[in-house]
């Protein structure tokens, strides 16, 4: 599902010509754990995904995946599809991981980005 959902911002990012999510407000920002991207190493990119990263993503973006995650493989370039994206790694694997230091302070300098677009 999640391969999904990073791939609608994209297409909403596209602009007016944008294919999906018109009738929505805009997204303004992401967190995207354990997200890969479509079109990578392991996920074949299908037709209708090819515009959802024609340019770069440019929203505050937060990546939370871990050294064993099974999607890290593409993970590196689902964040690359953003502008000036913030990253988190942690130790574990497919999963929602408690922050250690650093990761709290990845996340307090996202969530300045997030208020600074307010």
């Amino acid at each position: 599902m999640y391969l999904v959902k990073t791939r609608l911002v994209g297409h909403q990012a596209t602009g007016p010509t944008g294919v999906c999510l018109k009738k929505v407000g805009k997204i303004e920002h992401v967190v995207i754990i354990s997200g890969a991207k479509l079109g990578g190493k392991l996920f074949p990119l299908p037709k209708l995904a090819e515009a959802a990263y024609t340019s770069l993503i440019d929203i505050p973006s937060l990546h939370i995946f871990g050294e064993y995650d099974i999607a890290r493989p593409n993970a590196p370039e689902l964040v690359e599809a953003y502008v000036d994206p913030l990253v988190i790694y942690h130790h574990g694997g497919h999963e929602v991981p408690k922050l250690d230091e650093q990761g709290l302070e990845i996340m307090f300098e996202f969530l300045k980005r997030i208020n600074a677009t307010l």
